[in-house]
């Protein structure tokens, strides 16, 4: 949808703190279904008339979205409701979580995994390593060896999963792209005498592959279509483009590595009702972690 009724906001006094108050207008007026005054007055600490004049340029910017319903003496959401502004459910909601308790209309929790951390003074470092493209001599304690192993390595990404942080860097001793998980690392220091492995060489960084999902085979007709519409599949499949060596990550991610190694794309446990239709072509990819 074209945004040319916004247009004019943008040569407006205070045009961009303006389109913040009429989108969240219209986003209250689309996932709670009706406004009023005093809402806005709230929620952003404007005066009655101020939030009068807002109401009634929207109004005007998008008449089909809003109507006022004199019974209920608000303004609720229009039949031919149009948006001026995109929608994203997760973003509306995590805001909404943290309005003033009068404006809340519905409460969101997370349940979060206890991730391993990544030291501020660590992610400097490999930032400032990235972009003078100088490699680190790192002390690294790696869970299969005894003591820290000295290692030069560099580091072009960091990447969080939802367990763990781990850098994607070239580490010279095993002549290979790794993943290296930070808490392990000791001590870090520059080491320009050693030559930069650019990210470019990162065949599997580089390498894009798709997961395909489909609903799982244990499912009945109807809990198929529930399975399609949960996770949001087109004619029964949702494609996820991934790079190569995340794979395993997002599979882990929705307790499908087990179904991609061993039970060709079906769970067997943890079965949320999804399995993978190309787990052929992943598994590779997944067999090689440890």
């Amino acid at each position: 949808m074209s945004n040319k009724p916004l247009d004019m906001l943008d040569s407006m006094r205070n045009g961009a703190v303006v389109r913040q108050r009429l989108q969240w207008m219209e986003n209250r007026l689309w996932w709670v279904g009706e406004l009023n005054r005093s809402d806005l007055v709230l929620r952003f600490g404007i005066s009655p008339p101020q939030a009068t004049n807002d109401i009634a340029l929207y109004q005007k910017l998008a008449p089909t979205a809003i109507r006022y319903d004199a019974k209920k003496k608000l303004y609720v959401c229009g039949d031919e409701f149009a948006p001026l502004f995109p929608k994203d459910h997760e973003l509306w909601l995590k805001d909404s979580a943290a309005e003033d308790p009068s404006l809340k209309n519905i409460h969101m929790v997370s349940a979060t995994s206890l991730k391993r951390g990544i030291e501020p003074a660590l992610v400097r470092l490999i930032s400032r390593a990235a972009r003078k493209r100088i490699p680190l001599r790192i002390a690294y304690q790696s869970m299969k060896a005894p003591d820290p192993e000295e290692r030069v390595v560099s580091p072009h990404a960091i990447v969080e999963t939802e367990v763990r942080w781990h850098v994607r860097a070239w580490d010279e001793k095993h002549r290979a792209f790794l993943d290296l998980v930070p808490s392990r690392i000791i001590k870090a220091t520059p080491e320009p005498s050693a030559t930069w492995v650019p990210q470019e060489c990162d065949k599997e960084w580089n390498r894009m592959v798709e997961i395909i999902l489909i609903p799982s085979c244990k499912l009945t007709q109807n809990q198929r279509r529930i399975a399609e519409g949960d996770y949001q599949m087109t004619e029964g499949r949702r494609i996820l483009q991934v790079r190569a060596c995340i794979a395993y990550y997002q599979l882990s991610a929705m307790y499908l590595v087990d179904a991609v190694r061993y039970h060709e794309g079906q769970p067997e446990e943890r079965d949320f009702g999804i399995a993978v239709e190309n787990w052929r072509e992943l598994q590779p990819l997944v067999m090689e972690m440890n």
